[in-house]
């Protein structure tokens, strides 16, 4: 059986990793991991005193062995399981670490026996058998006096060699109510010569150092160090204190220490709050400050500065010194992401903590508690400058959790989001700065053994430093493994499951309850990175993909994998997904290290890629992680636009998302909306109701996508809800003449507008492509434009108020511009076809002769001519052209005429001029009378409109437009 640590050279994300340790040898560090039992056991005896509490410890630079005992024996039995390297002899120092002895008449007294070291050779699979006995121990006894009206509380005595010779003994005596002023006291100790010493605590809290006496023991005989010392004087201090901000306190805890312990606490307090810390004994104190809100979520020391005038009072007899306590809030938020193989599902009870990080805010510190499901933050702190310190983590599973038990503990400390060197500061009271922290958690699994058989329970990881930092070393945080702790009894194979942060751990122990010692299994090394699923045969192969990374985002229809297989007798074999990968050099026995390489293809969105190997003794590990095809964020389609504006207190948004995988969710400022299938792939529809507040009201609108790649799509606008009315285009007046090409032509636009006062910005769209700002004065806005080219062009107006509401019209006609250098010659005749001339249908069919002549003068652009229309019952005679524009092969005359050489009626004439091609020229009049212009008296092409291409073809002659050479 072979081992499979250490594993650092694993390159890929772990999110779990099987490793195994074979009890006997230690990892540490150390080329091998088979490891194998030996034992160290004895007994324990001090002259007759009964051992209630008995701490036993076998330790060298490697491995360590720990057994607690409740004996209550005169002689105590144990037994210590240590590590014994195949092929070694190891040293261990064996200890008494802690031997408790109570006097039965005093129960609440204890006495503290220690030995000195003794040096053990452990040796495989047998017992090395070591006494710690002292079978004539001598005593130490006296009595404490008290004078004046104190009382004590408890007090320590020790009495130790005054030549170090490895033994140590003291005694905690507490004092009852039968006499609080003369406590005695009496403990075994090694024979020689000793110094007595202690001190006392009064129930007031004062302390009392007691002097040094030295004495000479002789074995089975008693030595008296008594002690008569004096109540001391007293003063007080208090003064007020407060915590002032939006969040109220639950409590506030004013304490100090040294030389009088005193506590001050109030629940509920209305700020500000006096306190009063009395029955100080005279020196020079340091106090501590708390305040506890959020129903004590949110902790907040006080720093230095806070106190006035200073937090290092000294105490006089008789004084009434007055410190006064006061701060105001400022509020750290953010988002604490645990990602990877953790969920915030995972955290419980774990907590913050900030430090200060300037001379305003020394010795200060903010605590923030995060409870199971967390996913964000809110610190209350202070005015000046905050670090990060440390997080504590405890990430716990209970046994019916579908990924098993768990129970991990682990100190944070984050280098890169608001490090010593980088503080957030706080400038003002009430300012909120904003912090996020985001963690990629793996998971390690580590499998405990015992070479030969045996059992063990209660498998755990202690210690280990784990940094991570970025590719050129820039650091981003470290951690300490405080524990990973498994809760079984009495197996053969131990597991324990760890969750940390993405990072190398160095100096990891194993540990585990094996014959009643919690006994080392050794330290090692291991990288944890979250997001794949690495399982390692015990004795099998180690399988490390280098690309693609867990959780990659790719964009294709395939990817190729590639990474390293290792194995202490060689590896067979790797498939990916079933593809039997390429290796280099071939696999077989004796290849105890290939590169492996293949390609497969993907789907969209997720897709999961198991590697696997197989060595020649037909052991597997195995590689699973997801990675996703996904080609980018979702887009959105939606409606309102921003910066819209209504008058209704709720507006509705609506709109389409799409994806190239699919879409996960949209939200609506936070909300989620149903998503309804367009039947397009990957788009839906969705649409919501958002209720208005006066003013501006932003609508965040976010999607995302079922990959989790990249970050998701937000779009963000402004709808104004206010009670204005928008304004209303009346009319466009565009010059009754045409314009002509390169010639300014002028526009007006009339409009009006409920809300008096209000202010308007009118914008003109001319019909070729460009827009202009117009002149507003009052209700009429106007405009001026040179077209390039001849042509019939729409023009608008759009007028917009100062709240954004706005309309837009249209002239009812379209602006007509011509080109004064072309000019319209031609004759011939056409058959007029049915209802052109309803009143007189004899017409029908008849030829209609006509010629014309149309063209504009140099110099004053008078535009001159004549058209002629002749058929047998009516005749028609232009008296005046009003305008003519040309548009390539294309031509329109308008003017007035008369019909039989009466009246005076208008025409218009649109001709197009087929050039060389085969097709004929054609033709359409109009001529109707001003007064009744929806009956025109002739058309040729009736109901068409009029800038219709719908015209009669020539039966004869031509047409032809003249324009100038460009």
């Amino acid at each position: 059986m072979k081992p499979v640590l250490p594993v650092r050279n694993i390159q890929l994300p772990a999110k779990l990793i099987l490793m195994t340790f074979l009890l006997g040898t230690s990892l540490a560090l150390r080329s091998d991991v088979v490891l194998v039992p030996g034992t160290i056991a004895g007994n324990v005896r001090i002259g007759d005193e009964v051992i209630t509490f008995l701490r036993m410890q076998a330790f060298n630079a490697d491995d360590s062995a720990l057994q607690t005992l409740s004996p209550n024996v005169v002689t105590a039995a144990y037994s210590l399981t240590v590590n014994v390297p195949q092929g070694t002899t190891p040293t261990y120092d064996t200890r008494v670490q802690f031997a408790y002895t109570t006097d039965p008449e005093h129960p609440q007294n204890t006495d503290y026996f220690i030995f000195p070291f003794v040096e053990v050779t452990a040796v495989e699979s047998e017992t090395q058998t070591v006494d710690f006995i002292l079978d004539q121990p001598g005593y130490i006894n006296g009595n404490v006096v008290l004078n004046g009206d104190g009382e004590i509380d408890y007090y320590y005595i020790y009495a130790n060699p005054t030549v170090i010779n490895g033994y140590s003994h003291y005694t905690l005596q507490r004092a009852d109510d039968s006499d609080r002023n003369t406590v005695p006291f009496a403990f075994p100790v090694s024979p020689g010569e000793l110094r007595c010493s202690g001190f006392l605590y009064l129930t007031s809290g004062a302390r009392i150092n007691l002097p040094n006496q030295v004495v000479t023991v002789a074995a089975g005989e008693s030595q008296s160090c008594n002690y008569e010392v004096d109540t001391p004087e007293i003063g007080s201090v208090g003064g007020e204190i407060e915590f002032s901000g939006e969040v109220a306190p639950n409590r506030f805890y004013v304490y100090t220490n040294s030389p009088t312990r005193r506590t001050w606490i109030v629940d509920d307090p209305n700020n500000p709050e006096s306190y009063s810390l009395p029955e100080l004994s005279l020196g020079t104190y340091y106090m501590y400050a708390w305040a506890y809100l959020n129903d004590n979520d949110d902790q907040f020391s006080f720093p230095d500065p806070a106190f006035s005038p200073s937090r290092r009072p000294v105490i006089e007899a008789g004084d009434l010194d007055t410190v006064d306590i006061s701060a105001c809030q400022t509020y750290l938020n953010g988002d604490f992401i645990v990602r990877g193989s953790a969920s915030p599902d995972d955290l419980s009870t774990s907590t913050l903590r900030f430090f200060g990080a300037a001379p305003e805010t020394q010795s200060g510190q903010g605590i923030e508690r995060l409870l199971t499901g967390d996913t964000s933050y809110d610190a209350i702190l202070s005015t000046g400058a905050w670090r990060s310190n440390y997080f504590d983590l405890r990430l716990i599973r209970p046994d019916s959790h579908e990924d098993g038990y768990l129970n991990t503990r682990l100190y944070l400390y984050d280098a890169s989001v608001m490090p010593q060197e980088n503080p957030v500061t706080f400038a003002q009271c009430g300012a909120t700065e904003n912090r996020n922290f985001d963690y990629r958690f793996g998971s390690v699994t580590v499998n405990f053994t015992i070479a030969g058989g045996g059992t063990m329970s209660q498998p755990r990881l202690l210690g280990g430093t784990c940094t991570e930092a970025e590719e050129d070393g820039t650091p981003l945080y470290s951690y300490f493994l405080q524990q990973a702790f498994s809760n079984q009894v009495d197996v053969e194979v131990g597991s324990v499951a760890m969750l940390a942060p993405q990072g190398l751990c160095e100096g990891v122990e194993a540990f585990a309850l094996v014959d009643g010692s919690l006994t080392s299994f050794g330290t090692f090394n291991l990288e944890v990175v979250g997001g794949s699923d690495v399982i390692i045969d015990i004795g099998g192969p180690q399988v490390a993909v280098t690309s693609p990374e867990s959780e990659a985002c790719l964009a294709g229809d395939e990817v190729t994998v590639t990474g390293t297989a290792t194995d202490d007798v060689g590896v067979v074999s790797v498939t990916v997904n079933g593809e039997i990968a390429t290796l280099d050099p071939a696999g077989g026995e004796g290849t105890l290290s290939t590169d492996f390489s293949a390609t497969i293809p993907l789907d969209p969105g997720p897709n999961e890629i198991e590697t696997i190997a197989t060595d020649t003794s037909d052991k597997t590990g195995s590689d699973t992680r997801t990675v996703y095809n996904d080609g980018g964020p979702p887009v959105l389609d939606w409606t309102p636009a921003d910066g819209a504006s209504t008058s209704e207190s709720s507006i509705e948004v609506a709109g389409t998302v799409s994806d190239d995988v699919d879409v996960a969710s949209v939200t609506v400022n936070g909300d989620p909306v149903v998503l309804v299938p367009t039947g397009n792939p990957g788009e839906y529809s969705f649409s919501t109701v958002v209720e208005l507040e006066d003013g501006e009201n932003m609508i965040t609108v976010v999607a995302t996508d079922t990959s989790n790649c990249g970050d998701p799509t937000t779009q963000v606008r402004t709808v104004t809800l206010s009670d204005n009315t928008g304004p209303m285009v009346d009319e466009v007046r565009l010059p009754a003449e045409p314009a002509a090409v390169g010639a300014a032509a002028e526009a007006e636009c009339l409009f009006s507008d409920p809300d008096s006062g209000d202010s308007h910005h009118a914008e003109w769209d001319w019909g070729d492509g460009t827009t202009s700002a117009g002149i507003v004065d009052g209700y009429t806005a106007t405009g001026s434009h040179q077209y390039a080219a001849a042509g019939a062009y729409t023009v608008s107006c759009t007028i917009t108020d100062a709240a954004g509401e706005s309309d837009t019209g249209s002239a009812a006609q379209p602006l007509l511009v011509y080109d004064p250098s072309g000019h319209l010659t031609g004759g011939g005749w056409f058959r007029s076809p049915e209802d052109a001339y309803p009143q007189d249908m004899r017409l029908e069919g008849r030829k209609i002769n006509f010629g014309m002549v149309s063209k504009y003068q140099r110099g004053n652009g008078q535009l001159t001519g004549n058209i002629q229309f002749n058929g047998r019952v009516f005749n028609f005679h232009s008296t005046a052209l009003h305008w003519m524009i040309i548009d390539g092969n294309w031509a329109q005359v308008a003017g007035t005429g008369t019909v039989d050489r009466q009246g005076e009626y208008a025409f218009l004439f649109t001709v197009i001029d087929s050039g060389k091609s085969r097709e004929p020229d054609a033709v359409r009049m109009k001529i109707w009378d001003p007064a009744d212009p929806g009956n025109p008296l002739y058309d040729n092409q009736p109901g068409e409109p009029d800038d219709s291409n719908q015209l009669t073809d020539l039966g004869g002659g031509n047409l032809v437009i003249h324009t100038r050479r460009r």
